[in-house]
């Protein structure tokens, strides 16, 4: 049997990462994403210095930009169902001869690590700015530097406890916007919002300092892969029930 229908997964997974980087070298080329790359790190550097001379910085709201990465990632896999639909590939993608749940989590996964990938730069980047600001800085010191990095360790945890979740939660609203009952779209959004008040209220965003129990950080990875694995399966169920090509 052809190795490729013995492990489908795998190979709509690499399928999905192959049509990834085709579609990138459609868009900007290479030389222009260096442009952008070094006038963004220059931008960063100037503004550093600025700001490290005319305020006393601290370093450790910078983390504050990691709770925008779960949303970037929610918004891209929205778009990564809607691309079947706009480059009028839906109709070949499920096509193909394997169970919608095995296409969902084929997009799942190459989202996840695509989400992975994007944070660990993005975390990156943060790290290089707090040491850049710490070096250049006349208040800042190596201990300081240190603080800011031991600061980050929640924030990257929960980040990354939280993309299975964002993935899957843009994937499912993706979908559900294909079928016939987008008219239930408002509801997700209620939802989604009453989760995140009454997480709120339960103490899930408290200042990081009184994040102090391990347990709560293994409640949530926990929490958002079951919520993850229910999302797959809905978003599956649509695609083979609710349709509306």
């Amino acid at each position: 049997m052809d190795a490729r229908h013995e492990q489908p997964l795998k190979t709509l997974f690499l399928h999905e990462l192959k049509r990834r980087r085709e579609n990138g070298r459609k868009g900007i080329n290479a030389q222009w994403r260096l442009v952008y790359f070094f006038s963004f790190i220059v931008i960063a550097m100037i503004l550093t210095i600025y700001f490290n001379l005319i305020y006393h910085v601290q370093l450790k709201y910078i983390w504050n930009i990691c709770w925008g990465i779960p949303w970037m990632i929610f918004g891209l896999s929205i778009s990564l169902i809607h691309r079947e639909w706009r480059n009028e590939t839906v109709g070949w993608w499920l096509t193909f001869p394997y169970p919608r749940s095995t296409l969902v989590a084929a997009k799942f996964w190459a989202m996840l690590v695509r989400g992975v990938s994007l944070a660990c730069s993005i975390l990156l980047l943060i790290i290089v700015f707090g040491a850049f600001a710490t070096l250049v800085s006349s208040t800042l010191s190596f201990g300081d530097f240190l603080a800011f990095i031991k600061s980050g360790l929640i924030p990257i945890l929960l980040d990354l406890a939280a993309l299975p979740l964002a993935v899957g939660a843009g994937l499912i609203l993706g979908t559900l916007g294909r079928t016939k009952l987008r008219p239930a779209m408002p509801l997700f959004w209620i939802i989604w919002g009453l989760s995140w008040g009454l997480s709120g209220s339960a103490g899930w965003f408290e200042p990081l300092s009184q994040f102090k129990i391990p347990i709560e950080l293994v409640a949530a990875i926990i929490g958002s892969w079951l919520l993850t694995w229910i999302l797959i399966l809905l978003a599956s169920w649509l695609l083979e029930k609710k349709l509306d090509l």
